[in-house]
């Protein structure tokens, strides 16, 4: 989903790479994950879920969140790095 976003930001033109890193940059698309970005390091900033298996009206397994414990988390050491 990332790459199909940042293709269709340069129409189809990664030939032109500062224009296609930017777009990549951007992280413009829905994330199933929700919100996504990129930390000043190039590392995904995201949610991190708590999640556990169940079964739905139908019997069927599916994945039901329990909570949020980090809502756009970054690494740890992302204050670190010279990344701009």
């Amino acid at each position: 989903m990332l790459l199909d976003s940042a293709i269709a930001k340069v129409k189809g033109n990664v030939a032109d790479k500062p224009a296609f890193m930017a777009a990549l940059k951007e992280a413009d698309f829905d994330s199933v994950r929700g919100d996504f970005s990129f930390s000043n390091n190039n590392f995904p900033k995201q949610g991190m879920h708590v999640m556990e298996v169940v079964k739905d009206d139908k019997g069927r397994l599916t994945l039901k969140t329990i909570g949020t414990p980090f809502k756009s988390y970054q690494d740890a050491y992302h204050a670190q790095c010279p990344l701009k």
